[in-house]
């Protein structure tokens, strides 16, 4: 990417202190509607910020948590668009392990918001898959507390540990 006015170690700065604020806003137990706004262009200024500091492995990081958020506020047009871009990044740059893991999962999670339970479920299969596979315990457990917290909304449960009803 071209750089902005905004030297490299600026944009570390500031994408750092994004992505801090939306995981702030994401453990919240509850958000009022302007905190969900404001969740929404920390992401997005996250990513931006990480595109000119990071590596590819930074964006499509970035993608992945801009999907989470939007998955999260039910919004799955944006869910699934910005999973297909970290699936795409993924893909193409040759992504193994946890990240491959997560971009399985964002993709699951985006067709499941999205009401598409069989592409939901084959994803979700893969990602566990994959994250079965991941050798350092710590990254496995971090990824299996995330695949089971909701929504998993055309699944018929709130989170892995649910049953379909």
């Amino acid at each position: 990417l071209a750089m902005t006015d905004v030297d490299r170690e600026q944009h570390e700065a500031f994408g750092k202190r994004a992505n801090g604020r939306v995981w702030d806003l994401l453990g919240q137990a509850e958000r009022t509607a302007d905190e969900d706004r404001e969740l929404v262009d920390a992401v997005h200024a996250s990513l931006w910020h990480w595109r000119y500091a990071g590596t590819l492995l930074h964006e499509q990081r970035g993608e992945w948590l801009v999907s989470h958020v939007y998955a999260l506020l039910g919004r799955a047009n944006a869910a699934l668009a910005h999973a297909q871009r970290c699936w795409d990044l993924t893909t193409e740059a040759g992504i193994e392990g946890f990240d491959y893991a997560y971009a399985c999962e964002a993709l699951a999670r985006a067709h499941a918001i999205g009401g598409d339970a069989e592409n939901a479920a084959q994803r979700r299969d893969r990602a566990e898959a994959a994250a079965s596979k991941v050798a350092d315990d710590e990254d496995r457990a971090i990824f299996e507390g995330d695949i089971a917290a909701g929504p998993w909304a055309s699944l018929g449960y709130k989170s892995a540990g649910d049953p379909p009803t």
